[in-house]
C-alpha cells in the first residue's frame, strides 16, 4: 500500500484522542516506510538513476534490503510495543501499533516486491496473489479498496478532532495520497 494511506490508516485506528496520539500514530505510520524513502530519494535525485534501474535492482539489492527489512520486521516493531508497554510510554506504544498496522497491511498486497516481515528470525517473504501496484495481481482491485480505506480514515479523523492541525493534515495526506496515485499512473502506466 502506499505511505500516505498507512499514515491515515494508522492516525484513524490508533490517535484519536488529541494532537499527541494523532501524531505518533502518524509516525508509526511512516516510519516502515522511511528507509525506502530516503534511498529512493537519493537514487533519483542526488545520483539521477532511472525509476526502472531503482525498482527493479536496487530497491531488491543486499545492500538497499539490509536497511529496508528491518523497518518492516514484526519482530522489530513487536520489540518496540514491548519496550513502549514496560516503560509505559503511551506515545511510543501508539506508534508501535500503528507501525504493526503498516505491516498488517502490507503483508497482503506485496506480490513481487515482498519484505521480510520476520526478519531477523527468518529471511522468508510471503509472495501474495494480490499487488497494490501490480496490474497482473489484482491492482485495481486493491486499490479500490486501499482508496476507500483511506478516504474512510479521513473522515474518521475529522469526526474525531476539533484540531484544526490534525485535520489539515488529514486533508494534505489525503491530496498527497492522490497525487501519489497520480504520478505513479504517469510513470508506470495503467
Amino acid at each position: 500500500m502506499n505511505t500516505p494511506s498507512h499514515i491515515l490508516y494508522g492516525a484513524a485506528m490508533f490517535g484519536r484522542h488529541g494532537r499527541g496520539p494523532a501524531v505518533a500514530a502518524a509516525a508509526g505510520g511512516l516510519l516502515p516506510d522511511v528507509p525506502a524513502f530516503l534511498f529512493v530519494s537519493w537514487a533519483t535525485w542526488i545520483e539521477h538513476i532511472e525509476r526502472r534501474v531503482i525498482f527493479r535492482e536496487l530497491y531488491f539489492s543486499p545492500e538497499w534490503q539490509a536497511w529496508i527489512g528491518p523497518s518492516h520486521s514484526i519482530v522489530v516493531w513487536l520489540g518496540v510495543l514491548g519496550l513502549a508497554l514496560w516503560q509505559r510510554w503511551p506515545l511510543l506504544r501508539i506508534a508501535a501499533l500503528a507501525g504493526l498496522l503498516h505491516l498488517a497491511f502490507d503483508f497482503p498486497v506485496h506480490a513481487s516486491d515482498p519484505h521480510r516481515h520476520f526478519w531477523p528470525l527468518s529471511d522468508w517473504r510471503f509472495h501474495s496473489p494480490l499487488s497494490y501496484w501490480e496490474p497482473g495481481h489484482f491492482r485495481d482491485y486493491v486499490q479500490g479498496a486501499e482508496i476507500a480505506l483511506a478516504l474512510a480514515s479521513a473522515v474518521a479523523i475529522f469526526r474525531h478532532h476539533r484540531d484544526w492541525l490534525v485535520r489539515s493534515a488529514a486533508l494534505t495526506l489525503l491530496l498527497a495520497y492522490v497525487g501519489q496515485m497520480a504520478l505513479f499512473a504517469l510513470w508506470f502506466g495503467r
